[in-house]
């Protein structure tokens, strides 16, 4: 672990956009594939391992994701990308 803060984030759904933002730290902002139906989002169907079992993933690149943090910094701006819907709960 290389430490803890608190720091304001801003997270937001618009279409097949996401976007997640932490101040001074993270800028990422993703857009999902057309399918080959242009109206719907190109998704991963069953997949062996995915972060969220039982989803679907959406295929997506990132138009934007830079990090710096901890002495750690990247750019991986127009690389590829996944996101699904999930559900947190707490036990």
């Amino acid at each position: 672990m290389l430490g803890i803060k608190s720091a304001p984030l801003e997270f937001g759904v618009e279409g097949k956009h996401r976007w997640l933002y932490i101040k001074d730290l993270l800028k990422l902002r993703i857009e999902g594939i057309a399918g080959a139906d242009p109206y719907q989002e190109a998704v991963i169907v069953n997949p062996a391992f995915f972060a969220v079992p039982g989803s679907n993933p959406v295929i997506a690149k990132s138009n934007k994701y830079m990090f710096n943090d901890h002495g750690m910094q990247w750019d991986n701006s127009g690389k590829n990308s996944f996101y699904c819907k999930f559900k947190y709960t707490s036990s």
